[in-house]
């Protein structure tokens, strides 16, 4: 008997916690928000740009200071002086970009072997590079020599590689 009381003791404490819980009225919700949104600010009258005059100011200041960008100058693009003491000019592509060879000197198809001819190579000071092809036949490592601005000096770097390690290179446009 102990035991039914204390289990209608605890429904009891159950039932007097959870009916009304369960038959509370639901809370509205109101269709009004509570907030206000503010109104758009008012903007202020733009001024027309002076884009012309502007641009004349800035070409006096670059005339000034002689900056004007000469295209027959490698230094202005980032090319060593010692281009620019010996005379050599370069040509400029359709892009408006300075041509230049490098020598495609040879291709791996491992790259430890690609690896250790740059190494060799960058050792002798040569500037030399690996790049990754792949056709048909696989996956390639092309170690290149380069780059010259002048394709007469590029030959003449073959030739000197060729002479050197005995490697018989390509000599083409450089492409990054």
């Amino acid at each position: 008997m102990k035991p039914r009381l204390v289990g209608a003791v605890i429904i009891l404490a159950i039932a007097s916690i959870a009916l009304p819980v369960l038959f509370q009225n639901p809370v509205k919700y109101p269709d009004v928000p509570d907030f206000v949104i503010p109104p758009e600010p008012a903007m202020p009258e733009l001024l027309p740009a002076k884009v012309p005059e502007q641009y004349e100011t800035l070409k006096k200041r670059i005339a000034e200071n002689s900056m004007e960008p000469q295209m027959d100058n490698s230094a202005e693009l980032g090319h060593d002086n010692q281009n620019a003491d010996k005379g050599l000019t370069f040509t400029l592509d359709a892009d408006k970009l300075p041509v230049a060879w490098s020598i495609r000197l040879a291709t791996f198809k491992n790259y430890d072997n690609a690896s250790a001819l740059r190494k060799k190579l960058r050792e002798a000071d040569f500037k030399v590079y690996t790049r990754r092809s792949s056709n048909s036949s696989g996956d390639w490592v092309q170690v290149i020599v380069g780059p010259v601005l002048d394709r007469a000096e590029a030959e003449k770097l073959k030739l000197e590689l060729s002479k050197r390690y005995k490697l018989d290179g390509v000599v083409t446009r450089y492409m990054r």
